[in-house]
């Protein structure tokens, strides 16, 4: 049977039980409080009715000892009231942080074979969202616009970073690098979504929204002769890797990765296996 559990003096009066005090929310869902002293003071938890399973669900809300006493109904009430619209939506009944969020989609890099995206990703999260103990912690169905703006204006002021790390940068963070750590952010917070930890991408959907025009166009070009003088003043390695760059239109990390098995001399044909689509492409 419910409980009286809206008040301070009707919880005072309960029983110290193993099994919460139920108070009905509407239709299969229950905000339940589990009295632990002969005072103040207990732990409150929701439990939802999945139709589907015929099975009861249950989430550890908090005891809200920060609050003050006649205020604690009012806050349950409100994160259970989310956590059921969460269920009612599809949410999973599991509760993941920021911090696994982003392990899960680095993990989903690595069993797609993009091993290199993969460290990437993990160490963007390192260098920027790791740090954040009180982001990378938050809940992912507890995470608030206010949160992700405040994580990217401190990502916008941060300093650049300098390939020598004995060096001290001065130079602040340009856009097309604040645009490319909030993509990988991102990327991962809608994985999330789409695996069903949260129902809603609204804390993040219009906050991490890319800087326009942050990327320059690069006009650089070396004509015949300066590759040539390049190509002539680089050691014989390095050399034969310019001058091949120089014949075949391929990003330097996709050449660098062909083998001599890559070209079918029957076909006259170079099959390119790695590539930023991260896709098998062909060449004549």
């Amino acid at each position: 049977m419910a409980s009286t559990i809206n008040t301070v003096s009707a919880r005072d009066k309960l029983k110290i039980r193993r099994e919460p005090h139920w108070h009905r929310v509407a239709k299969g869902c229950y905000l339940g409080y589990r009295k632990t002293t002969t005072g103040p003071g207990g732990t409150w938890i929701a439990r939802f009715l999945d139709d589907s399973t015929g099975k009861q669900n249950y989430h550890a809300l908090s005891d809200f000892s920060e609050l003050p006493d006649h205020l604690c109904f009012d806050a349950a009430y409100k994160a259970a009231d989310a956590w059921f619209k969460h269920r009612n939506q599809g949410g999973s009944t599991i509760s993941i942080t920021v911090r696994e969020v982003c392990q899960r989609y680095a993990d989903k890099q690595r069993n797609e074979g993009k091993e290199a995206g993969a460290k990437d990703s993990e160490l963007r999260f390192i260098r920027w969202l790791h740090p954040d103990k009180k982001l990378s912690d938050t809940p992912i169905t507890k995470l608030t616009q206010g949160q992700i703006n405040d994580w990217r204006i401190k990502l916008t002021r941060s300093p650049a970073l300098l390939q020598d790390k004995t060096k001290v940068s001065s130079r602040q963070k340009s856009d097309s690098s604040v645009n490319r750590e909030m993509a990988v952010f991102k990327a991962a917070l809608n994985l999330a979504v789409r695996d069903g930890y949260t129902t809603s991408d609204a804390a993040w959907k219009y906050k991490l929204i890319s800087i326009k025009n942050a990327t320059g166009r690069r006009d650089c070009y070396l004509d015949i002769t300066q590759r040539r003088a390049l190509i002539a003043s680089a050691p014989a390695d390095l050399a034969a890797f310019l001058k091949t760059l120089s014949l075949v239109p391929l990003r330097p990390g996709a050449m660098a990765a062909l083998t001599a098995g890559s070209f079918d001399k029957r076909l006259s044909v170079l099959t390119v296996g790695k590539d930023k689509s991260g896709k098998d492409r062909k060449i004549t």
